[in-house]
């Protein structure tokens, strides 16, 4: 996390309009009308990604605002966030820039003599494959929505200012104590060198103040106004996915006694290392790393995900027991990355590549390019353990080329690349160029794959794929389950193996070789759990956890450490699936009262018939979970806040298949529809406003408008009478 609390910002979020398909310099200029109405942060393929029944857009689209320039004598700049798309800026009808986003974003400085007032900014995008912009690949997939799924800002630009990406803090401990440097530059358009002068301070999170520096004068180099300077600090505390402490530094720029300038950087410290046929270590110790594959994409969003959904996919990895997570397979929100900082998740943090890494020149200077932003924009973050070069592809002189730029900005990190053919990795003469070797599904050649890393370590990125796990569907979910188990045991007992992540975290919209879904997930698109996401908790949780599950009797598996059944299996009775960590639990089964002992994160209670109703009791933590065979299907359930919510709120609506006794009937599974009145924004994956249903429950998101008032939410299908509920939305001016 980087602020600069002394510099104002104005948010460009409402009044845009978009247009789908090449616009006119005409409607850039507002000469003539048309478009839609639309709030950043906004993708054109938030319903045409997901739905069966359309292919998603592909090309070029337009957006307008107004926007009103203060009349307060400052200079400004046009901010974008990250997002995808070669873009055209347009300023009262005139072309300032044409840009390359790179999933990280823009900077524009405006003229200073414009006059205060209302301004027309227009932009010409493109999501088509280009040369020269990543991943340059020609059929678009889950990392190609287009839009401008970011947020647009005007940002103050001080006449001297500190460089806020130049900004660097190294640490390293000695003893008791931990040396913590600082250095950067200053950007100015004219200075007395003698007036300016840098202090700063540590804080903890509460404000505390941790140590302090005393005024230091800026000396010239070749790359202008630097500095730089060192504090020992003791008594603090390292970050790590246990005990995520976090600091913050406070950078202050002075001129003649006054403080011009002022950028917070909230950092961790942490020691990190990958040690030759070890493993990974942090902090000193070993730390298995486990964690997910992450998508930036909702059905009803497509990439433009609101803040709420970047937390809550942080939280939900989180919640699984995971401590890291491989973005695949470009930069993404800083949202979702301060979470990371905050939760305690170790990030694999990667270019845009995927099946298109070459040594073409336009592919290699867009790689440096984006590498060397993402870098300076993440490096700071405690979070960050990995630079990825790139994905399932491969070039010698790309990699190596990328792996001094990474050596380079920053020595800490390693540098890795995911490999899914080792043979066309020393066939090309990539073997050696990664720090750690990233496997993807080549479980057979770990061994090879150790000898191809410069640090003799292992990271299997990608691994456990099923992608045809339908939540809700018994044999899928159960297929999923056999899947990681066996990938599980592959991976068990290689100390040099430092970790996996598994594909995926949630299931995806895909058009590559004309597929539509990848229900790889363990999660579904929406963030609902399956019963594999109940087996990587039950196997990484730090807390007691308990699931139950009841199907039929799944089909023959190879023995697993990680998996024991207890009973026989017949083709009449059903099978009782126990996901937890606990080892000793208390079953109920209707009447009957038995004590299972656990250990395995999976066991498997064969019964020889579909018992009414299941209760499970951990006696050491008390953790209960209960299962009752529901009735017919009689009644809609909607779960929604009861709280009044924010103005440009997004919020989860979850909806129930219920029988007459309110219990969710696990054997339905369709579609209802739902509608909305008031001032929000149903989410849907298509404009019907269809709501997938699975194992008797569904979830959508809606969004709120900036009008107070109330919202009414209608669901209807299946045969069931209709339900409503109304939600009351704050009066509040407060920006979202």
């Amino acid at each position: 996390m980087k602020r600069t609390p002394r510099r104002r910002r104005v948010f460009l979020e409402d009044g845009w309009s978009f247009l789908r398909g090449r616009v006119k310099k005409a409607w850039l200029r507002a000469e003539i009308g048309g478009g839609e109405h639309i709030r950043l942060p906004h993708s054109w393929n938030e319903e045409d990604t997901w739905d069966s029944g359309h292919s998603s857009f592909r090309g070029k689209g337009g957006y307008r605002c107004v926007f009103h320039l203060p009349d307060d004598g400052r200079r400004y700049r046009l901010v974008a966030e990250g997002y995808f798309g070669l873009t055209e800026i347009f300023l009262d009808g005139r072309k300032i820039a044409r840009v390359d986003p790179q999933f990280l974003g823009w900077k524009i400085p405006l003229d200073p003599r414009m006059k205060p007032g209302a301004h027309l900014l227009g932009l010409r995008m493109d999501n088509k494959f280009r040369r020269g912009v990543l991943p340059e690949k020609r059929m678009p997939d889950f990392i190609l929505h287009g839009g401008l799924s970011a947020r647009v800002y005007l940002e103050e630009v001080p006449p001297i200012h500190l460089g806020e990406e130049d900004l660097l803090l190294r640490w390293e401990r000695r003893d008791e104590n931990w040396e913590i440097g600082l250095s950067g530059r200053i950007e100015a358009q004219e200075f007395s060198e003698e007036a300016l002068e840098i202090s700063w301070a540590i804080e903890d999170l509460e404000g505390e103040l941790v140590d302090v520096s005393n005024a230091r004068e800026i000396e010239t180099d070749p790359n202008g106004l630097v500095f730089s300077d060192r504090l020992s600090c003791h008594e603090l505390e390292p970050w790590s996915p246990s005990s995520p402490h976090l600091y913050m530094a406070r950078v202050y720029l002075w001129h003649q006694d006054e403080i011009i300038d002022e950028v917070l950087l909230r950092f961790g410290l942490t020691e990190a290392e990958f040690r030759p046929e070890e493993g990974f270590f942090l902090n000193g110790e070993r730390l298995e790393l486990c964690g997910v594959n992450r998508h930036e994409s909702m059905p009803g969003f497509g990439k433009a995900l609101p803040d709420e959904i970047q937390r809550l996919d942080a939280e939900s990895i989180k919640n699984l027991g995971a401590n890291f997570v491989r973005l695949s397979h470009y930069p993404q929100s800083e949202v979702f990355l301060d979470a990371c900082d905050e939760l305690g998740l170790m990030v694999y943090a990667e270019i845009a590549t995927w099946k298109s890494v070459s040594s073409r020149r336009s592919f290699r200077s867009a790689a440096l390019r984006q590498m060397e932003s993402m870098i300076l924009r993440d490096r700071h973050r405690p979070s960050i353990l990995l630079w990825g070069m790139g994905n399932e592809s491969r070039s010698a002189r790309a990699y190596k080329e990328l792996g001094e730029l990474i050596h380079e900005l920053d020595p800490l990190r390693p540098s890795i690349y995911a490999e899914n053919h080792l043979y066309r990795a020393r066939r090309q003469k990539t073997l050696g160029l990664a720090d750690v070797w990233g496997v993807n599904y080549e479980l057979d050649v770990l061994d090879d794959a150790r000898e191809a890393s410069l640090l003799k370590n292992v990271l299997v990125s990608e691994c456990c794929n099923f992608p045809h796990s339908l939540r809700g569907d018994e044999e899928a979910e159960i297929k999923q389950l056999a899947v990681i188990l066996r990938d599980w045991e592959i991976m068990a007992d290689h100390p040099w193996i430092a970790g996996y992540a598994v594909w995926c975290f949630a299931d995806y919209a895909t058009e590559y070789r004309r597929r539509v879904h990848r229900l790889a997930g363990l999660f579904d698109a929406w963030r609902q759990p399956k019963m594999a996401a109940a087996l990587f908790r039950a196997r990484h949780s730090k807390k007691r956890v308990l699931a139950l599950f009841v199907t039929g009797s799944p089909p023959e598996a190879p023995p697993s450490r990680f998996r024991r059944e207890i009973g026989t299996k017949t083709p009449e009775g059903s099978t009782l699936h126990l996901f937890t960590n606990a080892s000793t639990l208390e079953i109920r089964l209707d009447e009957q009262i038995s004590t299972v002992e656990i250990s395995t994160p999976h066991t498997l209670l064969h019964l020889p018939e579909f018992p009414e109703k299941i209760q499970a009791r951990a006696p050491d933590s008390g953790l209960q979970a209960s299962w009752r065979n529901a009735g017919p299907a009689t009644r809609i359930e909607i779960s929604a806040p009861e709280s009044p919510i924010r103005p440009g709120a997004t919020f989860p609506i979850q909806l129930r298949i219920c029988d007459a006794e309110g219990i969710p009937v696990p054997a339905f599974s369709g579609e209802l529809r739902l509608r909305v009145h008031g001032p929000a924004r149903l989410r849907s994956f298509n404009p019907e406003g269809l709501v997938k249903i699975s194992r008797g429950e569904g979830r959508v998101f809606i969004t709120a408008s900036g009008q107070p008032a109330e919202i009414d939410i209608q669901a209807a299908g299946a045969g069931l009478p209709s339900e409503a509920v109304r939600i009351s939305m704050a009066h509040s001016e407060e920006h979202f």
